[in-house]
């Protein structure tokens, strides 16, 4: 995750919010003042400040925070730093037209927008936005909660290096790099997916790079399509291998019943009718 240069913080202002309000102050005081700024969502006019307002933080039931998240992102969109929305609120099940703050997120790169749920329960501009590629999602409520939270936002304008896997997929007759563990061919395909679908969310996917990666370990995705081979020779021309017929799962042959034959049930029905008139 590449850093951003500012952050500004918006608060959910609804009464759910206020079990949260000791927590979330003594993180966010902790925060650079001149990386992070904040906005506390109200029925008033939106109004970008600073730490100090958590002061007058008052949470009361019934605020939406979509008016909020769109004068935030309105005004880190006219900036030419790479920047970004955190949105920390409780659940959200109503809100006005999603339009306007998904026509921004679509034509900046520059800004995301990070949810943040501090509580479990629909949220209705999370399902508007969620296949935007700047809308992306940040911690999740748990135990530790408030250490994820810490780092989360730490993480943002000053990220850490993390361990990462390299993984890599080849033919079972090679021998094993050293140092390497082998793992069911599943892991690799699900690693791939998972880098190519970031890579495309953030913009980052060349399209032909990406494409030969994914097609070799035969993804469908939004940047790789299904190949239809027939021939051993298409498969060369892809760089695929044809999977041996003793590998593939076959169906079991069930043996089949014969039906009984015209005459015989023609005979059963003559012989039927004779009996019953013979008792008649």
């Amino acid at each position: 995750m590449a850093p951003v240069e500012r952050v500004i913080i918006v608060l959910d202002n609804s009464e759910g919010m206020k079990p949260f309000i000791p927590i979330l102050t003594e993180q966010l005081r902790a925060l650079p003042s001149d990386q992070f700024n904040f906005l506390i969502a109200s029925a008033s006019e939106p109004s970008i400040q600073s730490v100090e307002v958590l002061k007058q933080w008052s949470p009361r039931h019934g605020t939406d925070s979509l008016p909020s998240l769109h004068h935030a992102c309105s005004k880190l969109w006219k900036e030419t730093k790479s920047s970004a929305v955190v949105w920390l609120h409780t659940a959200h099940p109503e809100v006005s037209s999603t339009e306007p703050l998904r026509q921004i997120l679509s034509r900046q790169e520059r800004v995301q927008l990070y949810d943040v749920s501090l509580t479990h329960g629909t949220n209705a501009i999370a399902k508007a936005l969620k296949k935007i590629p700047q809308f992306r999602q940040g911690p999740v409520m748990g135990s530790d909660f408030d250490q994820r939270l810490a780092n989360f936002l730490q993480g943002l304008t000053n990220p850490t290096e993390r361990s990462t896997w390299s993984v890599c997929r080849q033919s079972a007759d090679a021998a094993i790099p050293t140092g390497a563990i082998q793992v069911d061919d599943q892991f690799p395909r699900y690693t791939k997916y998972s880098e190519g679908m970031t890579a495309w969310r953030e913009h980052r996917a060349v399209a032909g790079d990406w494409s030969k990666q994914l097609a070799h370990y035969q993804l469908v995705t939004p940047i790789s399509g299904a190949v239809v081979l027939e021939r051993r020779e298409q498969y060369e021309q892809h760089g695929l291998k044809q999977a041996d017929k003793k590998t593939v799962p076959h169906m079991p042959m069930v043996p089949s019943v014969p039906e009984p034959s015209s005459t015989l049930l023609l005979m059963l029905g003559i012989f039927a009718i004779g009996l019953r008139r013979r008792r008649a």
